[in-house]
């Protein structure tokens, strides 16, 4: 009789706008945390909805980049800000999100989400000086005559 090996589902979940250091961080050691990645990136409109404003990259470029990282199983786009329903279709048994997920937003029904079916939650450090804000920043100061 065959026996089968349950495989330890990750998932991690991001805008993934202006891919960064801080981005690939998250996505390595998400994947070395089981045997299969899943990737959600958020649309554009949710993505607005959630942070005030546009991602500067459209969600076919950035599916594209993520899609680019062979150790990625799959990608999913998500639109909404509560994510619960695109966890109770992919099922994972760990979601991975940087340290501040917790604090950016009210996070009551996902956290009693996540505790009522058995997932572990992973919160990565966030990686020191660098984000999509930060880079935003850098390019329009480096346009600037001093």
């Amino acid at each position: 009789m065959e026996e089968r090996i349950k495989k330890v589902k990750v998932l991690t979940s991001g805008v993934f706008d202006i891919l960064n250091l801080g981005h690939i961080n998250i996505l390595t050691q998400a994947r070395s945390l089981g045997d299969y990645l899943i990737c959600c990136v958020q649309d554009d409109a949710s993505a607005f909805k959630s942070k005030g404003e546009k991602p500067i990259l459209s969600i076919d470029e950035r599916v594209d980049q993520i899609k680019a990282f062979s150790f990625i199983d799959e990608v999913v786009v998500y639109s909404d800000v509560d994510q619960r329903s695109v966890w109770k279709k992919l099922n994972p048994n760990i979601i991975v999100q940087g340290d501040d997920y917790i604090h950016s937003v009210d996070r009551t029904e996902a956290l009693k989400y996540i505790k009522a079916n058995h997932i572990r939650l992973i919160l990565l450090p966030r990686t020191k000086d660098i984000s999509t804000s930060i880079i935003k920043q850098r390019v329009s100061s480096s346009n600037k005559l001093d």
